[in-house]
């Protein structure tokens, strides 16, 4: 039986990315040793490395003619063959393949998992109004109807993209995010990993990991930590690790000197994603603030390396917890129930220890292999 031929568009190559796309890159050295695989690379900092895959990276930098580009190399990859196209968060690129496969016969994904409606304004008032509509509503929008199929996070997230964006539900597929369990085997002791970051072995670590912006919650760090210090009167008070960059960064360090609370949060900045598994190891728990999530893969990565952790209700979340984790979720801006199961999991050591074990029972349904065979067999159909 032939490989299925495989166009695969990604936004960004970044060895050194502090973001999910980091996850891709081994997950596509993983399809191609079972599909034939062309590759797209719209931006790349530093030379991509993909043994065995057939790679192309953007080198136009005007907007029409990078246009241009892509989509001349997608009727070349059709005309040689590859009938399949993948389109990772692109819109350009979902609607280039999509034209291409429409023409031309094959068939086209799109993958989104993002609350993308929720950032809309109803009433733009200024140009960055105007394109966050243009893009989100009408682009995304065409591109959604052009592809054939939607591919999304989980079950509620496609109900979103229907509802939202009128997609027949029948249309969309639902394919989970992943981690390489492999990558989090014969991790050092949490001792070891702590003194290696700088972080003190004698107290409690509660970790924030993501980009800092509101949408993920950067604006409650502070009035949670707070919340925690208030509760943990006569007790030793926990360290709050921030990491990660973005332009919220200033403003919480303000926050924290305005606040008087520079010993008990710490920003350490943004930390390449390939590190990301060092910090969820050595922590105690991992808190979600978000306002918006689609599929945190961030929660997989806190399981495999068995943190427990306290969500907020948002995404997809509830389809890719057990009943014991829900336990954690919380409503989007309660700060004072989000510090409340914090301590508990920092407090309770038996609870702490059975979602441990919890967590490492449920990413099983998330390793890479596992999803690879899913991804395969969707674009193979």
């Amino acid at each position: 039986m032939s490989k299925t031929r495989l166009v695969y568009v990604l936004p960004t190559y970044d060895a050194n990315s502090q973001e999910h796309l980091y996850h891709i890159y081994g997950f596509l050295q993983a399809v191609a040793r079972q599909a034939e695989v062309w590759l797209i690379i719209e931006r790349a900092k530093g030379t991509p490395s993909f043994p065995g895959i057939r790679v192309h990276r953007r080198r136009l930098q005007i907007p029409v003619l990078r246009a241009i580009e892509v989509g001349v190399v997608m009727l070349l990859a059709r005309l040689h063959g590859y009938r399949v196209f993948y389109s990772h968060y692109s819109v350009s690129g979902a609607i280039l393949s999509a034209l291409v496969t429409r023409l031309l016969g094959g068939e086209s994904f799109y993958w989104n998992c993002v609350h993308t409606l929720d950032f809309v304004p109803a009433r733009p008032k200024t140009w960055s109004d105007w394109k966050l509509k243009l893009r989100n509503q009408y682009l995304l929008g065409l591109a959604l109807h052009l592809v054939h199929h939607l591919v999304t996070g989980t079950p509620t997230m496609a109900r979103y993209y229907s509802n939202g964006y009128n997609l027949n539900l029948s249309s969309v597929r639902v394919m989970p995010n992943w981690v390489d369990l492999k990558r989090f085997e014969n991790l050092p002791e949490k001792a070891a990993l702590r003194a290696e970051l700088g972080w003190p072995t004698h107290q409690q670590i509660i970790l924030f990991l993501h980009r800092v912006v509101e949408r993920k919650g950067a604006h409650y760090i502070v009035p949670i930590a707070r919340e925690i210090l208030a509760r943990s009167v006569g007790q030793p008070s926990p360290l709050v690790v921030a990491a990660g960059s973005g332009p919220y960064e200033a403003r919480l360090l303000a926050e924290i000197r305005a606040a008087g609370l520079g010993d008990v949060v710490r920003q350490v900045g943004g930390i390449p994603n390939r590190d990301a598994i060092r910090y969820f190891a050595a922590a105690d728990v991992y808190m979600v603030p978000s306002t918006e999530e689609g599929f945190p893969r961030t929660l997989l990565e806190a399981m495999a390396a068995g943190c427990p952790f306290v969500t907020t209700d948002v995404g997809g979340v509830r389809d890719i917890l057990t009943p014991e984790q829900a336990q954690f979720i919380v409503p989007v801006g309660d700060v004072q129930r989000m510090a409340v199961s914090v301590i508990r999991l920092l407090t309770d050591h038996i609870l702490h220890e059975s979602l441990v074990r919890e967590g490492h029972a449920n990413v099983q349904y998330y390793a890479q292999d596992r999803v690879v065979q899913t991804f395969v067999a969707m674009v193979s159909r």
